[in-house]
């Protein structure tokens, strides 16, 4: 199995000095338009299946089982910079080990898809629900998430609060000392 691990990694430090399968040198105009038709596109199936065009399939990405952490971590690492490399960005919770990294990437690599443009694709294993969590114990998004929910209703309180004692054009303040 390390001679497959070394001929694997090989394989993908190839890949990394090759151009991706977009034409880099091509002048894209990010207006809105243009965001708005390239969003619609990739989200409605375009892209690139990444195994397409690497030539890795699922089948090439060896069971954890069979593997050494340090195997697993070596190829985690290979498979994240590779997916970068075509501007495609798997995010992680930090402190996430590299086991399940792997797990992830493996389990999902049928279905990323790099951006068919030079444009930056962060893709989010979340689904914002406590009882869908693929990391559980390293992932702190729907903790976040309530917090900022939270907030925002604090702030919407404090500003019906504000609203109802602050003057306005059509209220003026009581000038009557009491």
């Amino acid at each position: 199995m390390q001679r497959y691990i070394e001929q694997f990694g090989e394989d993908i430090d190839k890949l990394l000095k090759s151009n991706p399968p977009y034409n880099s040198s091509d002048e894209f105009e990010f207006d809105e338009e243009t965001m708005i038709k390239f969003e619609e596109s990739f989200f409605g199936d375009d892209g690139i299946p990444v195994g397409e065009f690497t030539k890795i399939s699922m089948e090439h990405l060896p069971p954890p089982k069979l593997l050494t952490d340090k195997q697993i971590s070596f190829i985690a690492k290979q498979l994240i910079n590779l997916l970068q490399h075509y501007s495609f960005y798997p995010d992680f919770p930090e402190g996430l080990p590299d086991s399940i990294k792997y797990k992830t990437l493996r389990e999902h690599w049928d279905k990323f898809k790099a951006p068919a443009i030079p444009f930056q694709l962060h893709y989010e294993f979340c689904e914002y629900d406590e009882n869908k969590c693929p990391f559980p114990g390293f992932c702190s998004y729907c903790e976040e998430e309530k917090q900022d929910v939270d907030m925002f209703h604090e702030l919407e309180k404090r500003d019906k609060l504000l609203k109802k004692i602050l003057p306005t054009k059509d209220k003026p303040k009581d000038q009557s000392i009491s």
